[in-house]
């Protein structure tokens, strides 16, 4: 029985056989392809399909050549960044500006005292941020742990009722 990477890396080099060179390659049938290859091979050797999937989404992000971004692209903290975090900065820029601006027109004074605050305020976030990402991350760690905790409760479960069901189990073959 071959590991997880050997696996991969069979399927990996079957794909890069059959693909087609001559043309740039649609990612519907890039995917027809890694799928068909991995159908094939779980004949051979068994695939839950956890794992087929997880080929399957590791080899299309090898070959096109995102395995390093991967990860990044699958964060959803980061994409939301990515996609809205420019425009939440220009709008928070743009909203301090203008209400300064406002506060400016009605009360002078008190505009003034708030505008010599503000930066003192960005300074204080800007030197706790190293440890509020110190703690994101640790939490990200923790929760991470609980789930792999609770998802290997749950196929526990489900392997000793598969055992308490053996014979049902085994009239489906």
């Amino acid at each position: 029985m071959k590991s997880q990477e050997e696996l991969k890396a069979d399927i990996y080099a079957e794909v890069r056989e059959r693909l087609d060179l001559s043309r740039e390659m649609e990612d519907g049938e890039l995917w027809d392809l890694i799928y068909r290859i991995i159908a094939e091979k779980s004949e051979e050797q068994y695939m839950s399909i956890r794992q087929r999937e997880t080929l399957a989404g590791e080899i299309f992000a090898s070959l096109r050549k995102l395995d390093i971004l991967q990860e990044l692209l699958d964060d959803d903290e980061i994409t939301e960044i990515m996609v809205n975090g420019p425009e939440d900065i220009f709008i928070s820029g743009v909203t301090i500006v203008g209400s300064l601006a406002v506060m400016f027109t009605i009360q002078w004074r008190l505009a003034l005292v708030i505008a010599v605050i503000l930066p003192v305020f960005f300074l204080v976030v800007w030197s706790c941020r190293k440890s509020m990402q110190d703690a994101s991350a640790k939490v990200k760690q923790r929760t991470a742990t609980i789930n792999a905790d609770i998802e290997s409760g749950l196929s526990g479960i489900r392997t000793a009722k598969a055992f308490a069901n053996e014979t049902a189990e085994m009239s489906k073959f």
